[in-house]
């Protein structure tokens, strides 16, 4: 009887464990914001102009609005403002909604030759 008993509170304690994880698992699967993406189309003093484009295709500007604790990293360089951020950039905003906390920016590649952009005209021999 003594070693039901044991046993009993093994399970209950081991299954009061399990609730806790699975509860403090979904939370931080919770806390995750959502994000914006898409690119740079303006940026006018603390709000920027992202164009965002569905999975349709169809393209929709957003505005952004920023304040002094917005965190800018460009090309993975902290401690940037929003006046460092230019058109074309793709951006990553967080949260999605309200005045972002973080705008995360990479600055397009360069495009290369034979993509349809104008060649560097060529030197007279």
């Amino acid at each position: 009887m003594k070693v039901l008993m044991q046993m009993v509170a093994l399970v209950l304690v081991l299954g009061l464990v399990g609730m806790t994880y699975g509860q403090a698992t979904q939370k931080a699967e919770g806390d995750k914001a959502a994000t914006l993406k898409g690119k740079i189309t303006k940026v006018d003093g603390a709000n920027v102009t992202v164009t965002v484009k569905s999975d349709a295709g169809d393209a929709k500007d957003v505005v952004v609005k920023t304040d002094a604790k917005t965190a800018v990293i460009v090309d993975k360089v902290e401690g940037k403002k929003v006046s460092d951020l230019v058109v074309g950039m793709s951006v990553t905003v967080t949260p999605a909604d309200g005045v972002a906390t973080e705008i995360k920016a990479k600055t397009p590649k360069a495009k290369a030759a034979g993509d349809g952009s104008p060649a560097a005209p060529k030197e007279k021999e």
